[in-house]
């Protein structure tokens, strides 16, 4: 369980599902014991349209989704934020960036293990 479990620590993962990289995000440990805290950074190019950021966690038994106003090229390029005391599940992470007229830029996704201790 050690060896598996430091693995899953060390892997992040990334992936960018529509856009031309102007989406990524990466979500860390990739896999940890309940009740855990996950770090996700979300990188998104620069650009004049882009004005939301929806950043959606969810498993079987949680779910909590954020809105991110962003103000097009002035925006950061880098968003961080963390979801503490998570219980064990299976988490998709998603987001998608918007632009003005509410229209999906871009959309990327992560995938993370919350073991349970029980």
């Amino acid at each position: 369980m050690r060896v598996v479990l430091l693995f899953g620590v060390l892997l992040s993962s990334a992936v960018v599902v529509h856009g031309k990289d102007s989406l990524t995000i990466a979500a860390s440990p990739a896999m940890s014991m309940a009740p855990s805290t996950v770090r996700v950074r979300i990188h998104v190019e620069p650009s004049s349209e882009n004005r939301a950021l929806t950043i959606v966690a969810e498993s079987g038994d949680y779910f909590r989704s954020s809105l991110i106003q962003l103000e097009g090229e002035n925006s950061p390029a880098t968003v961080s934020l963390s979801y503490d005391n998570l219980p064990g599940g299976e988490y998709q992470v998603r987001c998608v960036l918007t632009d003005s007229n509410g229209r999906q830029r871009a959309t990327a996704h992560a995938t993370l293990t919350v073991v349970s201790r029980y």
